[in-house]
C-alpha cells in the first residue's frame, strides 16, 4: 500500500477513534474563525496598518477599509515602520493551486475533510506550490494537498505566507473514510514573510496531510484580523529516512532500519546510526508463578510475563508471583476483558486487596490523542479504607486514575475522577494513594496521553493493589527539575519532616492565618510535600500599591493547584470577603505559567501554591530531594526611575555602561546580579529607553545617546 500525504490549508477539529481520557486539545482545523478577532467579522477594529497587494503599507485604515483594499491588516494602532509587508511572487516551475477566487464557503476544490466532499489537490516531492488563502466574517479558506509517495522517506515542508499561517502536518485514517480519524503530528505558526517547516520520515503505509490555513501567528508577531486573498508557497523536497538499528519482538537485530519501520514491527529502535554489532535484544521475563528465563518480548508477552528489558539478566531482578490479567493481543482491536467506559457492553477485571497482576499495554499518543489500549479495574470496599495502586516495570510512561463511577444506570456517565498518579520516566515505579469512603470505585491504566508515545503491543507492566498501606513516601520521581534563580529569597520552611506542622505561611488553613509577604519584582523558592491525605499549601500576601495590572510567574516540579484572589478586609482576611480571582493546574512543565490580573485595584492579594487537589501522589518532604517552585512578582516596582541609569546612581554617566549590557543580555536578573549583595534602588525599566516597556536590542540606541549627553532620555 503506498503512502498518501495531504496538504491542508484550513482546519477542523476531527476525533480519535479511541476514547482517551486524558487528551489534550486538538489543534484547530476547521474552517471556522482563525483568530478571535475576526469573531465580529471584519468591519470590527479601528485604525492600523494595512499591507496592500503590491506590497506597499497605508496607516489609519480599518480592518473593514483595508479588507475592502485587498490587504492584509497587520492590528490596531500598528504602524507601518513596524508592519511585515511581504509580496510572494510565484517562481518559475512552480505549480500553481488554482483554485477559483480563494474559495471559501462550498470550497469543493481543496477543502479536503472540511466540506464532507473528500476535496484534495495534488502535491509531490521536489515541487514549489503557490497557493492562495483568505479569512472573513469567522470563516477561511483552507486547502489540502495529497501526496502518495511509494517508498518510506523523509519530506522537508516549507512555508511562507504574505498573512499569518499556519502548517500542520496531520495522519488521516486508512480506512473507508480518511477522514473518520484525524492526528496532528507537526503544528508549525509563521508571521507574514517568515519561514517554517518541519522534517519528518513517514510511513509509505499510513495517510498524511500537509495543513495549511491563515492562522494565530508566532507570540509577538503582528496579529491580522482579516485576509484578503493572499499568496503563500509550500515547498516540499524529499530525502531517505535515517536508518538505525532495532530490537524486534522476537529477539532479533535488524539493522538500517527507519524508526517508523521499526516502530511498525513492534520493535524498539536504538537509535539513528546505530548497529547491531553487540546488541542483545533479548531480556529476563519474570512469568506469573514468579520464575524468570531470558527470553524475548514476544514470548515473554505471550505467557503474560513482565519484561524487564533488553539485556537484562534474571541475577538482576526480583519476581513475585502475580495473577495474569488474560487479555488477548493487547485488546485490540475489540477489547473483550477489560475495556471498561471505552467497550460495550462495559467490562472491568475485578481487584482485590493485595492483588499483584502481571498486564500489557499497546498505543499511541499524541496532541490529538490515538488508538490505545486501556486497562479497567473494578474493587468494591465495605468500609472507609486507605487503598494504593503501584504501577511498576512499564515500558512506557503511564496514567492511572482512580474513579468514582456515574450514575445507577451507567457507571460510566458522569464519571468522577479522585485521584491520580504524577507520572515518572518508563520503568520508574508511580502510585496512587487516597481514602475513599465505602463503595465501588474503577481503577484506569494506560498511557499518559499528554505525551507522544508509541507502545508496541505487548509492552508490559505490574499493578499492585494494596489496602491500608500508603504509597511509600517519594518513590515518584520529580516530573522535571529546575533551578532556582541565585536571586531568589528561600521560602524558608523547614524540610527535615513530614509532620505538617507549618509555622511559616499556611495562610487561611490556620488560626492565626500566617502568609509569606511578597514584595514587587520579588522571586521566592519554596517547597511543597504530600503525603497520605496530608498536604502542604504556600499563602502568600502582596500589597498593591497602585491601580494597574498585577501578574505572578510560577514555575514547578510537580503539578500545582494556583490560587490568585483578594483578601477580605483588614482583620478579616479570610472571611466572607475572601475572593478568588483565578485558579489554575498548572502542569509540571519547568516552564513558567503567568498569571495576570488586568487592571487590578490597588489593596492586598493573595497567591496559592500547593499540590494538585486531583492527585494524592507523594510528593517528598525531605530536605535532601524537595518537590520545588519558584514564585515570580512579574509586576514593576513603582517607578522613580532615572531613564537610563542603569546603576541606580541617579546620574546618567559611563558607569551604567555595564549594568545595561547585563540586562539587555542577561535580562532582569542578570542585571540584579550586577548589584548583588545590595538591592538596586530603582526598577529594571530604568533600562527601558524607547518606552516600550522591554529591555531590549531596540534600546541600546536612546541609551548610546543619553550617555554620551549625560542627561536622562526622554520615553
Amino acid at each position: 500500500m503506498s503512502c498518501i500525504v495531504l496538504v491542508l490549508i484550513g482546519l477542523e477539529t476531527l476525533s480519535s477513534s479511541a476514547p482517551v481520557i486524558e487528551a489534550e486539545a486538538a489543534p484547530d482545523v476547521s474552517a471556522r474563525a482563525w483568530t478571535a478577532t475576526t469573531a465580529g467579522g471584519v468591519g470590527t477594529g479601528l485604525g492600523g496598518a494595512c499591507c496592500l497587494d503590491d506590497g506597499s503599507c497605508v496607516e489609519n485604515v480599518t480592518n473593514k477599509g483595508c479588507y475592502s483594499q485587498g490587504g492584509v491588516f497587520q492590528g490596531v494602532g500598528v504602524l507601518c515602520v513596524d508592519a511585515v509587508c511581504v509580496q510572494l511572487p510565484c517562481p518559475p516551475g512552480a505549480i500553481e493551486e488554482r483554485e477559483p477566487t480563494c474559495e471559501l464557503v462550498g470550497d469543493g476544490f481543496n477543502s479536503g475533510c472540511n466540506t464532507g466532499s473528500l476535496a484534495f489537490s495534488i502535491a509531490d516531492c521536489d515541487q514549489v506550490i503557490c497557493g492562495q488563502a483568505w479569512a472573513d466574517s469567522g470563516v477561511r479558506d483552507t486547502d489540502w494537498y495529497l501526496v502518495g509517495p511509494m517508498t518510506t522517506q523523509t519530506y522537508d515542508v516549507q512555508i511562507q505566507a504574505e498573512f499569518p499561517v499556519s502548517l500542520l502536518l496531520i495522519e488521516l485514517s486508512t480506512g473507508f473514510d480518511p477522514c473518520a480519524s484525524i492526528r496532528v503530528l507537526q503544528t508549525r505558526a509563521a508571521a507574514p514573510g517568515e519561514i517554517v517547516g518541519f522534517r519528518e520520515c513517514l510511513d509509505r503505509n499510513r495517510v498524511y496531510v500537509f495543513f495549511v490555513a491563515p492562522g494565530t501567528p508566532p507570540s509577538g508577531a503582528p496579529l491580522g484580523e482579516g485576509v484578503a486573498c493572499a499568496d503563500y508557497l509550500l515547498s516540499i523536497d524529499c530525502s531517505p529516512c535515517v536508518t538505525g538499528a532495532c530490537c524486534l519482538v522476537d529477539g532479533q537485530c535488524a539493522a538500517s532500519i527507519a524508526q517508523i519501520e521499526c516502530e511498525n514491527a513492534n520493535g524498539i529502535y536504538l537509535g539513528d546510526s546505530a548497529d547491531c554489532a553487540g546488541v542483545v535484544c533479548t531480556g529476563a521475563c519474570c512469568f506469573p508463578d514468579a520464575t524468570c528465563m531470558v527470553t524475548s518480548r514476544l514470548d515473554c508477552g505471550s505467557q503474560s510475563g513482565t519484561f524487564f528489558g533488553a539485556a537484562t539478566v534474571c541475577a538482576e531482578v526480583q519476581c513475585d508471583p502475580c495473577r495474569t490479567e488474560d487479555e488477548t493481543d493487547c485488546g485490540f482491536p475489540t477489547d473483550a476483558t477489560n475495556g471498561g467506559c471505552g467497550t460495550t457492553p462495559r467490562r472491568f477485571t475485578s481487584l482485590q486487596c493485595d492483588d499483584a497482576i502481571c498486564a500489557s499495554l499497546f498505543g499511541e499518543t499524541g496532541p490529538s490523542g490515538g488508538q490505545q489500549d486501556s486497562d479497567w479495574y473494578r474493587f468494591e470496599l465495605t468500609e472507609t479504607t486507605l487503598v494504593s495502586a503501584t504501577l511498576e516495570f512499564a515500558e512506557f510512561v503511564p496514567s492511572m486514575i482512580v474513579f468514582a463511577p456515574g450514575d445507577g444506570i451507567d457507571p460510566c456517565n458522569g464519571l468522577m475522577p479522585l485521584a491520580s498518579n504524577i507520572p515518572g520516566p518508563p520503568g520508574a515505579p508511580t502510585c496512587i494513594s487516597t481514602t475513599l469512603d465505602a463503595g465501588t470505585y474503577y481503577l484506569f491504566v494506560s498511557l499518559q496521553s499528554t505525551l507522544t508515545q508509541r507502545v508496541p503491543c505487548p509492552s508490559s507492566y505490574r499493578l499492585t493493589f494494596r489496602c491500608g498501606v500508603p504509597c511509600a513516601a517519594c518513590d515518584a520521581p520529580p516530573a522535571c527539575t529546575i533551578g532556582c534563580d541565585p536571586l531568589a529569597r528561600p521560602e524558608n520552611e523547614p524540610l527535615d519532616a513530614c509532620d505538617f506542622v507549618d509555622d511559616t505561611n499556611n495562610g487561611c488553613d490556620s488560626a492565626p492565618a500566617r502568609f509569606s509577604p511578597l514584595a514587587c519584582e520579588e522571586i521566592v523558592c519554596g517547597t511543597v510535600a504530600r503525603l497520605d491525605e496530608q498536604r502542604d499549601n504556600d499563602w502568600y500576601r502582596y500589597t498593591h500599591e497602585t491601580d494597574g495590572d498585577l501578574a505572578f510567574g510560577l514555575t514547578a516540579e510537580f503539578r500545582a493547584t494556583v490560587f490568585i484572589g483578594r483578601l477580605g478586609p483588614i482583620g478579616d482576611a479570610c472571611g466572607d470577603g475572601f475572593e478568588i480571582l483565578q485558579f489554575d493546574v498548572a502542569p509540571p512543565a519547568c516552564e513558567m505559567q503567568q498569571y495576570t490580573l488586568e487592571d487590578a485595584p490597588a489593596g492586598d492579594y493573595f497567591v496559592f501554591v500547593a499540590p494538585d487537589f486531583t492527585t494524592n501522589a507523594e510528593l517528598c518532604c525531605d530536605a535532601v530531594n524537595p518537590a520545588k517552585y519558584e514564585l515570580r512578582v512579574l509586576t514593576s516596582c513603582p517607578s522613580s526611575d532615572v531613564c537610563a541609569d542603569a546603576n541606580c546612581d541617579g546620574a546618567v554617566t559611563v558607569g551604567d555602561i555595564n549594568f545595561f549590557v547585563a540586562a539587555v543580555i542577561g535580562g532582569e536578573s542578570a542585571w540584579r546580579q550586577r548589584f548583588a549583595p545590595e538591592a538596586p534602588e530603582c526598577g529594571f525599566l530604568s533600562n527601558d529607553t524607547n518606552g516600550d516597556q522591554l529591555v531590549t536590542v531596540g534600546d541600546i540606541n536612546a541609551f548610546v545617546a543619553a550617555v554620551s549627553s549625560g542627561q536622562p532620555c526622554q520615553r
